[in-house]
């Protein structure tokens, strides 16, 4: 027998002070529970023979009685990795919704971007695959890359012949390769790839009850503790759950998955509640303040979101207990034992399945210094506080605006379609968007009817024809607010399409006769304890920042709109002045809505009526002054040189909008938000867009269709080298 003592308990200065107290009691023949007395030989039990000094007989033996995961619970595999995610892999909201494929057959007919799960926060049960990678003829361009140093291959497809063959499009069960927080087992729905850094386990063709029981176990936190005493002390550290140890899981031939389906459902449905508020997830049906705020003051309606929130936790860590309970009754695991895992799992917070998505400052700096240079950022989902609640709901306003989700939902809920199961494929579409009578995205002549719409099955479905009464759509004319068709709006009191009317348009429709008091207090609350800006809603979206969140709307939107490294906003700011002064005139875009016309029609029909407008006050200004004397003149004078700063402003945004368009400019979206953002980076008030043209221009992102366009003879040049290139741009 060997004597081990452990002081990872004791804080780091205390280490020394606990270890020679340990050491005293052990002379002195005092039991300790951090002293152990084994028998090196019983290491052998655990797979790997693990230096688990601390681990119980019961532990070891739960190792001997039952077989590995692997083989009989499933198959685990890992995915792919692509060797340049900034070239492959996309936000799902980047791509246009048609071009999403759910099979390899799609992938061969136009539908070649692919929902991808990629490791992500610390989730159990579900959470939402906010990435797509570029699967077109089933891998053909990623297949193709080649490293120029060694000649092979730069992703891992060598080893991904028979994964990608038997295993991609099927649903599983998946989980970030690295967490700070545990294990994190959620669903994988049908229809979608998966990365190295997204292990997956699969069980036999179909046998989706057999996962959700799997399901359980994984996520119990007997689980927890199994697989913390098959990793060495250094790699427990750093939480790795690579896929041999996740195989080598001892588990059950036969878990008691129906049983538990109910359940783990209930798990499963518990925390994706969150995201039917998150407007970048798949599950996104309405603002949070939207559920309670039509009929109580914005303050009382958070209130009680936020305790809402407090009991979906309770529910949830309930669940996770109950079903911790099963697991260890299935193992067979005496009381004490249970006891003590508790308390190593737990501690004295709550539940892992308790945990909203968030890391602590501590853990996440601990990770990130275990974690390789390529290693995803853990995308912790972004605090609902008042502030944020607010700036979302503003967000949601100007998507309703651009045509993007669908106002009528906000106030009759019956319309929201109901969610697809967990297994199921992923929408092209969330459940808010304002879609036509095909599912995607509506038409100014095409708006699904609210008759449509109640007799959808789901989000993933459309209604049989027969369910409904009439034709299905409605127009524009007919649709409750007015929408930006061409996908433009411009910051400019007074002008039809004015970004600060047609939001206030939008709070009207919901609120009604309280929608400036909904206002005033939104802004009160943007602006903080003390805070003094903005002063209006205009000053907030034209880049004014609030001091409650320190950002400005477009800022914000950014914040929101960037997961996993990729930067995505899909409203544009265009700004006729960057630097530290308001500009004197915004121009929005929607990302979906842009065309090889866009920038043409922005000049044609926004800044350049819009310049010519100024250009007449300052005439007038300036013959006025001419006639007048004195203080008067002197006004009038201050007036024009102000109009004047602003004429100078116009005509510097619309030269530099003009050679744009010159140049041909012609987005398409599967080259993503920045590329596509990157020709104009001198009219954004973002760091972003600079950085990626100057990358263009030196020739390092040359597979971009807008490099083909604006550099062909070089992109044509490298594509007789260069097939993944040459595949890229059709030319292979």
């Amino acid at each position: 027998m060997s004597v081990f003592i452990r002081a990872h308990d004791a804080a780091p200065a205390e280490k020394a002070g606990a270890l020679v107290g340990r050491i005293l009691a052990l002379r002195e023949g005092k039991d300790h529970e951090q002293v152990f007395s084994v028998d090196p030989e019983q290491f052998s039990a655990v797979p790997g023979s693990p230096f688990a000094y601390w681990v119980s007989d019961a532990i070891r033996d739960i190792f001997r009685r039952f077989p590995p995961l692997e083989g009989n619970a499933g198959t685990v595999k890992q995915g792919l990795a692509t060797a340049d995610d900034f070239r492959f892999v996309r936000a799902w909201w980047e791509v246009a919704p048609e071009r999403i494929g759910y099979s390899p057959e799609d992938t061969l007919t136009g539908r070649g971007w692919v929902h991808f799960a990629k490791g992500g926060s610390y989730s159990p049960y579900y959470a939402d695959v906010h990435l797509l990678v570029n699967w077109w003829g089933r891998g053909i361009e990623i297949k193709n890359r080649i490293n120029k140093t060694t000649g092979q291959p730069r992703s891992n497809v060598w080893m991904l012949r028979q994964t990608e063959a038997e295993f991609f499009f099927r649903p599983g069960l998946t989980w970030p390769r690295r967490t700070t927080s545990g294990l994190s087992v959620r669903t994988l729905p049908v229809g979608s790839a998966f990365s190295d850094k997204g292990p997956t386990l699969f069980a036999e063709q179909d046998a989706l009850l057999a996962l959700i029981g799997t399901q359980a176990i994984l996520q119990s936190s007997l689980a927890t503790a199994l697989i913390a005493t098959m990793l060495p002390a250094a790699t427990a550290a750093a939480r790795s759950y690579e896929v041999g140890i996740v195989q080598k899981l001892p588990v059950p031939q036969s878990a008691p998955a129906q049983t538990w389906a109910d359940h783990a459902a209930r798990a499963i449905d518990l925390q994706r509640q969150r995201d039917l508020t998150d407007d970048t997830s798949h599950c996104f049906q309405t603002p949070s303040l939207t559920l309670v705020s039509t009929t109580v003051v914005i303050r009382e309606g958070a209130a009680k979101l936020a305790e809402a929130e407090v009991q979906r936790l309770e529910r949830l860590g309930h669940l996770q207990r109950d079903l911790d309970e099963r697991v260890f009754d299935l193992y067979g695991l005496p009381e004490s034992e249970r006891e003590r895992i508790r308390a190593e799992v737990y501690g004295t917070g709550p539940s892992p399945a308790a945990s909203t998505g968030g890391e602590d400052e501590a853990s996440s700096d601990r990770d990130a210094e275990n974690a390789s240079a390529d290693e995803d950022d853990e995308d912790a989902a972004v605090p609902e506080d008042l502030p944020t609640r607010v700036a979302n709901l503003l967000m949601w306003c100007v998507g309703v605006a651009f045509g993007r989700w669908d106002v009528r939902m906000a106030r009759d809920p019956s319309l929201i379609p109901a969610l697809q199961g967990p297994f199921e494929r992923l929408p092209r579409l969330a459940p808010a968007a304002l879609v036509g009578p095909d599912g995607l995205a509506a038409t100014r002549d095409r708006i699904a009817s609210e008759a449509w719409l109640r007799a959808r099955p789901s989000v993933i479905e459309l209604p049989q024809e027969g369910s409904y009464e009439g034709p299905g759509w409605i127009t524009a004319e007919e649709y409750p607010v007015q929408v930006a068709w061409d996908g433009v709006l411009v910051d400019d009191p007074g002008h039809p399409k004015d970004i600060v009317e047609r939001v206030r348009e939008v709070l009207r429709y919901v609120w009604g006769d309280r929608a400036e008091e909904i206002e005033e207090e939104a802004l009160e609350i943007l602006r903080g304890e003390g805070g003094r800006s903005p002063t209006s809603l205009r000053e907030w979206l034209r880049g004014q920042k609030a001091s409650a969140l320190g950002k400005s709307f477009f800022e914000f939107h950014i914040q929101r709109y960037s997961k996993s490294r990729r930067k995505a906003p899909i409203y544009w700011q265009l700004v006729s002045r960057t630097g530290t002064r308001q500009p004197a005139y915004s121009v929005w875009l929607y990302y979906h809505r842009l065309s090889d016309d866009t920038l043409w029609s922005v000049v044609r029909e926004y800044v350049g009526p819009k310049r010519g407008l100024e250009e007449s006050r300052l005439e007038e200004l300036l013959e006025r002054a001419q006639g007048a004397e004195g203080a008067e003149k002197r006004r009038l004078e201050r007036e024009a040189e102000r109009v004047a700063e602003v004429v100078e402003d116009l005509r510097a945004f619309e030269d530099k909008l003009r050679r744009v368009a010159e140049r041909g400019y012609a987005p398409d979206l599967d080259d993503g938000v920045v590329i596509n953002l990157a020709p104009l980076h001198e009219v954004v008030a973002w760091e972003e867009p600079g950085k990626v043209w100057r990358k263009l221009e030196r020739g390092e992102y040359d597979w971009a269709k807008l490099a083909m366009r604006y550099w062909p003879d070089r992109v044509r040049e490298k594509c007789k080298t260069d097939k993944s290139l040459a595949i890229a741009h059709g030319l292979d």
